[in-house]
């Protein structure tokens, strides 16, 4: 009986420590860039512009949804040649009206 207590009370206590013990946690995943493709039409003399957005980060600005990124491209005049480039410019766009949204619960 003296040499029962103090084995579970050994057992007991690495019971305890083992249950204790922080387990470890799996890293969180890290936050990927997303990119879109952009492409329209010059204004003025015709011509489009093609590129792509990069870095997107959606983020609430005055209560706007507003995509922020840095915008990559090539403006090609209406015969094809290229009239200029635009190299990691930042830029932030909303949408320009509201689109209908609905909830369930």
């Amino acid at each position: 009986m003296k040499l029962r207590l103090p084995i579970l009370a050994t057992v007991f206590a690495l019971m305890t420590m083992l249950a204790i013990t922080p387990t470890a946690f799996a890293a969180s995943p890290t936050a990927t860039s997303a990119s879109a493709p952009v492409s329209g039409t010059i204004a003025n003399g015709g011509g489009t512009f093609t590129g792509t957005l990069s870095n997107i980060v959606f983020s609430n600005v005055n209560g706007v949804l507003t995509a922020t990124g840095t915008l990559s491209g090539t403006l090609t005049n209406a015969a094809g040649a290229t009239i200029g480039t635009v190299s990691n410019l930042a830029i932030s766009v909303a949408p320009r009206r509201r689109a209908p949204a609905r909830f369930s619960t």
